[in-house]
């Protein structure tokens, strides 16, 4: 599944969509983000992690 949102383009396994319902993204005006879930999964519960570039 894919989906353009301004400048952005993003893309998601549908089965996996299907798991976690609606999918939020905060970002802040340092580049950070945070992604949130309708239903999170429980290995991302868990643990903390991050994505760097």
């Amino acid at each position: 599944m894919t989906e353009d949102v301004g400048e952005f383009h993003f893309c998601m396994e549908k089965t996996l969509m299907d798991q976690v319902g609606s999918v939020f993204i905060d970002c802040d005006p340092t580049g950070s983000f945070r992604i949130y879930t309708e239903r999170p999964l429980s290995i991302f519960t868990t643990r903390g992690g991050s994505c760097s570039l």
